[in-house]
């Protein structure tokens, strides 16, 4: 299709006139008195900095023991006598775990004397200990100073999702309910605890080492017969149990681990490690002395049990009675001094 030729001469004109134009205003865009506009900026936030006073700040918790669901607040007052200009709180950035904020609120108490009051509310829907970090409050002074102070961290515990009205019911919760939500807290601590005693315990290993290396070894100590020791430790529990320094439960644990204790010492085998069973079968093939019977000291040990394990109640009567029975199997399976030795000592009494 053929384009007309007064039309390419109107469009040629335009374009000569738009260069023209530009040829002359563009070189004048650097000319003195010439600028460019700049786009408006906002002006800078200031920077809060620590304040580096002392200002009286309480913080404290409505209701530190909950149930699952239950509303408590956080309360945090600041005396203001200078009447300051504290900033609301924003909490968009800070990590509040498992608190569900549902609320600020902001308020200046005029009595007993200028003070600001932050309420936090809160609400919590899970188990455990919980604790809400440190808050930030932000104010400016009478000379336009922006200062900042924190709160202290608060701990809030939650300690059922059972209410309290008896029936039995579980409580509406708002969101979705863990029945154990531990602190790992005090576990981490522990575990750093563990590790630094571990390193102390390392160091001080390496050093006796060192220092010992030219030292004489000490004489071994002669240990003491298993029976001696047992003997002794039964007299020391029937003097605590007849003072009334110990229950009856913990009397009976400590009578069945002298026993235990005992017996393997005297028979060679590790009977603190082993249930009244595997004793009893320990036992059974080895040659016990004289007045020694499996049958009535398996009964005995089953008789520690029941109190140990089954929580079954004793008299004052019947514990005397199983410590006389304890020193009895002592005394009647220790070795038997030897017939020359009697002898001898006889021969000796009768010289003097």
């Amino acid at each position: 299709m053929a384009v007309p030729r007064n039309s390419l001469q109107t469009l040629s004109s335009t374009l000569r006139t738009l260069l023209i134009c530009a040829v002359l205003v563009v070189p004048s865009l650097g000319a003195p008195g010439f600028a460019w506009a700049a786009a408006p900026t906002a002006p800078a936030a200031p920077v809060a900095t620590p304040f580096p006073g002392d200002l009286a700040l309480a913080t404290s918790v409505s209701e530190e023991n909950l149930r699952i669901a239950d509303g408590s607040a956080i309360v945090i007052e600041i005396k203001n006598p200078d009447h300051w200009m504290f900033q609301p709180i924003d909490l968009s950035g800070a990590d509040t775990g498992r608190f569900v904020v549902q609320g600020i609120e902001q308020e200046t108490l005029a009595a007993p004397g200028p003070t600001e009051r932050y309420t936090i509310r809160f609400a919590l829907f899970h188990v455990g200990r919980f604790y809400f970090p440190p808050v930030r409050l932000e104010f400016v002074d009478a000379e336009g100073a922006h200062y900042f102070v924190e709160s202290d961290c608060v701990s809030v515990k939650v300690a059922s999702v059972l209410d309290d009205g008896g029936a039995g019911g579980l409580r509406k919760a708002d969101g979705a309910v863990s029945i154990e939500e531990p602190d790992r807290r005090f576990a981490q601590g522990a575990i750093l605890l563990l590790l630094a005693l571990l390193l102390v315990g390392l160091g001080v290993l390496l050093a006796r080492r060192l220092k010992g290396r030219n030292v004489a070894p000490a004489a071994p100590v002669a240990a003491r017969p298993p029976w001696e020791v047992a003997l002794e430790r039964l007299r020391e529990l029937q003097d605590a149990v007849e003072a009334g320094e110990l229950e009856e439960r913990p009397a009976y644990f400590r009578l069945s681990e002298i026993i235990r204790e005992y017996i393997g010492g005297r028979f060679a085998f590790d009977a603190l490690e082993m249930t009244t069973r595997e004793i009893v079968k320990q036992l059974e093939h080895m040659t016990l002395p004289k007045g020694m019977d499996r049958t009535s000291f398996a009964l005995f040990l089953s008789e520690l049990d029941l109190v140990k394990f089954a929580r079954q109640q004793k008299s004052a009567a019947e514990t005397k009675e199983n410590l006389g029975l304890a020193e009895k199997v002592v005394v009647q399976t220790r070795p038997k001094p030897a017939a020359a030795d009697n002898a001898s000592d006889r021969g000796g009494e009768n010289a003097r």
